[in-house]
């Protein structure tokens, strides 16, 4: 499975599952509906880019 650099979070995205990716750093298995990635951040840093992405900020979020 190809792994990916960024990702953002959206209606498909089912689960962010923190995980040891198949070089040995740590990473994130996005599950979609009907696909998986690999991602090499965190899934915090997911959400927080995503938020990010959608116009608020991870923290408004958190509130």
């Amino acid at each position: 499975m190809k792994t990916e650099k960024n990702y953002i979070i959206r209606p498909e995205t089912m689960a962010l599952v923190p995980c040891e990716l198949p070089d040995g750093s740590r990473g994130t298995l996005v599950i979609e509906e009907s696909a998986q990635r690999y991602i090499k951040a965190l899934p915090k840093t997911i959400v927080a880019q995503s938020c990010g992405y959608y116009g608020s900020t991870y923290s408004g979020r958190k509130k």
